[in-house]
């Protein structure tokens, strides 16, 4: 399952005091995203386990990933623009 983040664009060029404000500011949105991931990978892999069809097990896997990550991470990237960090995506 391949995901979508939020990294500051021109990382070199960021003070790192932004990156820390950044952090500690939203450190429980980065926390809860964080926690999303990793519960719904096992989620996903227990559910389907028995699906053998790849174009079955992929189109499922993008509508999930776009259902359940859309939202949290675009909120993410507007945290980053709060502090004048500019996002870019990444897979």
């Amino acid at each position: 399952m391949a995901l979508q983040v939020a990294v500051p664009s021109n990382l070199n060029d960021i003070p790192t005091k932004k990156i820390v404000l950044l952090r500690k500011k939203y450190r429980a949105d980065f926390d809860a995203f964080g926690e999303l991931v990793t519960t719904t990978a096992t989620e996903l892999a227990d559910a389907l386990a028995d699906v053998n069809e790849p174009r079955i097990l992929d189109a499922y896997l993008r509508q999930e990933i776009e259902r359940r990550f859309e939202r949290p991470l675009e909120e993410l990237r507007k945290a980053m623009r709060g502090v004048g960090i500019d996002s870019a995506s990444e897979h």
